[in-house]
C-alpha cells in the first residue's frame, strides 16, 4: 500500500508540474520595443493572440479595430465616427479629431483579450505603438513614439448591428511608455 501510494504521488507530481508546450505569445511590457525605431510604429494591421482567435467575436472585434485605426491613420473623421458610439463621437468634433491626430500614425496593434462585461458589452485589452510629433503627444509624454496599453469598452449598436468603440472609465486610464 505504501509503495502504491508513493508511485501515485510521483506520477501525480510529474503530471502536475509538467509544463505544456505553447506557442510564444507576445506580451506588452514597459521595455523598449523590439521593432527597430526606424520602423515605428510598425505594421498597421490589427493582430490578435491565439487566445483571442478562439473567441467567437474575434473577427468582428478585429474588423472594428482595423477600421478604427485606419480612420485615424488616414485622417478620415466620418469613418472614425462610424465605428465609435454616439457618446464617444460627441466628445470629438471633426476639427478636434483632425488637430488631435494631425501627425499621428498607429501600428503594431495587438489584441490580447476580449472579455464580456456585465453591461452586455465587451472589454478589449490591446496595445499599439503611436508615432507623432512630440508637440502633439499627450501631456507628460512629449516624445515621438509611444507604446499604449489600454482596455477599451465596446458596445453593441443594435440599430447598426455592430460593435462600436465606446467611451468609459476603462478607456480613461491607459498605460503609456516611450518606445
Amino acid at each position: 500500500m505504501v509503495v502504491v501510494t508513493a508511485v501515485a504521488a510521483v506520477v501525480a507530481h510529474g503530471l502536475y508540474h509538467r509544463t505544456p508546450v505553447l506557442a510564444p505569445i507576445p506580451v506588452a511590457t514597459g521595455t523598449p520595443s523590439v521593432v527597430p525605431s526606424s520602423a515605428e510604429p510598425g505594421p498597421g494591421a490589427v493582430s490578435v493572440t491565439p487566445d483571442v482567435l478562439r473567441d467567437p467575436v474575434h473577427a468582428d472585434v478585429q474588423r472594428l479595430l482595423q477600421r478604427y485605426f485606419d480612420a485615424i491613420n488616414d485622417r478620415r473623421y466620418d469613418e472614425w465616427r462610424s465605428v465609435v458610439t454616439v457618446t464617444m463621437a460627441s466628445q470629438k468634433s471633426r476639427q478636434a479629431f483632425l488637430a488631435g491626430y494631425e501627425s499621428t500614425r498607429d501600428g503594431s496593434i495587438l489584441v490580447y483579450r476580449v472579455d464580456r462585461a456585465l453591461d452586455g458589452g465587451l472589454r478589449v485589452l490591446l496595445s499599439f505603438h503611436s508615432t507623432q510629433s512630440p508637440a502633439d503627444a499627450p501631456q507628460g509624454h512629449q516624445v515621438g513614439c509611444l507604446v499604449w496599453q489600454v482596455v477599451w469598452p465596446l458596445s453593441w449598436d443594435a440599430k447598426e448591428a455592430q460593435w462600436k468603440v465606446d467611451a468609459g472609465p476603462t478607456a480613461t486610464s491607459p498605460q503609456v511608455d516611450s518606445c
